[in-house]
């Protein structure tokens, strides 16, 4: 079983100009047919974790990573390039308070803010558990 939130309308955040509240560019609009699922196996632990906060605001954020890359000089004095793919979405749980409320999704009860502009293909992301932590997957084109 999994709870759904879609996210109809744009928004936007943050103060400074074409920045969001965590310095990444703002939600526009989210696409109606984008959906955030949170698995029920997951909700205990989201639940578990949020409480901790210990306040009214937290919330669970949902980001896209990219690549990590590094480089050093070989002996040679080449660049050498290290490029690691790590999985692709993070999940973190925060509290701030006075973030707009139109910012947020609701899904299952929690309050789920998008750190990222989904891309056209994507249809949405689901929280899951594995091994026994928090992990978000993207959802399987139809």
């Amino acid at each position: 079983m999994s709870l759904v939130g879609q996210k109809k309308t744009s928004s936007s955040c943050g103060k400074d100009a074409g920045k969001g509240t965590f310095g990444v560019e703002p939600l526009r609009a989210l696409p109606k047919e984008f959906r955030v699922v949170v698995e029920y196996e997951a909700r205990p632990l989201i639940a578990q974790a949020l409480a901790k906060f210990n306040v009214p605001g937290a919330f669970v954020s949902i980001n896209r990573l990219g690549p990590v890359g590094d480089v050093v000089r070989g002996a040679d004095g080449k660049a050498v390039w290290s490029i690691e793919h790590p999985h692709p979405w993070e999940i973190s749980l925060g509290a701030k308070e006075g973030l707009p409320e139109s910012e947020f999704l609701h899904v299952a009860g929690f309050r789920v803010i998008l750190l990222f502009q989904p891309r056209p293909d994507e249809t949405g992301v689901r929280v899951i558990v594995h091994e026994g932590a928090l992990r978000v997957e993207q959802l399987a084109t139809p």
